[in-house]
């Protein structure tokens, strides 16, 4: 009976360690909130943007895409509209400002106001990919612990329960694992960008010697349809299909 509980003890002690190795970025999305509230717009987005890195939400990207509205950096703005609506599909809040953002460019951005199937099961799974990765592990150590104890107690419904109890925390990890794959392939497959260049010559090839085929503006959106070390073979609206620089432009 000690023994049950000096390992219940430990995986309690587990937890708790687990839990604090997950940073919470309330704090900090908070004080980007009260910058914003106060007008110190730029304040707000170094707040914001030291979250960008480990944390995703569409909250977080469409707060950002407000404060540079506020300053007027329009390329920005349509950029983590962008990516927030990427997060959260068909969120009526997301489309509204998008749509207000996309009358201050030279070139109208398409916007998807459709939501796929599985659109709605990314939302769901919108967690950050951190998240799912610190929870399988997490799930893991349960599991893994929860079997230690399953082998040295010797009660009858105590090896019942934390033999499925366990196996439960492992299923639960392996969809953790995926779910945690699964997030990341979709945030790191740029398939669309958004140029911040004033003005912009989209060329016939990937050389700046070849023939302008058309110009598009900053805050235009376009689709990612080829690349090279330096260029992006890109379309924009229906049609017009030319090569930009990379520097140029952000990937959504």
């Amino acid at each position: 009976m000690l023994r049950g509980r000096i390992i219940f003890i430990f995986i309690l002690f587990i937890s708790v360690s687990i839990k604090a190795e997950i940073s919470d970025p309330s704090g900090v999305f908070n004080e980007g909130n009260k910058q914003y509230e106060e007008h110190n717009y730029e304040a707000a987005i170094n707040s914001y943007k030291g979250l960008c890195e480990e944390f995703y939400s569409p909250e977080l990207f469409l707060n950002l895409g407000n404060s540079y509205y506020k300053l007027d950096d329009i390329p920005n703005t349509i950029l983590y509209y962008e990516k927030a609506l990427k997060l959260s599909p068909g969120n009526l809040n997301i489309l509204h400002n998008l749509k207000l953002a996309n009358k201050r460019v030279s070139d109208k951005n398409k916007i998807n106001d459709s939501v796929r199937l599985n659109d709605w099961f990314f939302t769901w799974a919108s967690n950050t990919p951190n998240y799912w990765a610190y929870n399988s592990v997490y799930l893991f150590i349960i599991g893994s612990l929860l079997l230690i104890l399953y082998l040295f107690s010797k009660s009858r419904k105590l090896k019942k329960l934390t033999f499925y109890t366990a196996v439960i925390s492992l299923i639960l990890g392996i969809f953790s694992i995926v779910f945690s794959g699964f997030h990341k392939s979709r945030l790191i497959s740029h398939e669309e960008a958004v140029i911040f260049k004033p003005s912009i010559d989209l060329m016939s090839e990937p050389t700046e010697n070849s023939s302008v085929s058309f110009v598009l503006h900053e805050g235009t959106k376009v689709k990612i349809l080829d690349e090279t070390k330096l260029w992006y073979e890109i379309r924009f609206g229906d049609g017009k299909i030319g090569w930009l620089q990379k520097e140029f432009v952000e990937t959504i």
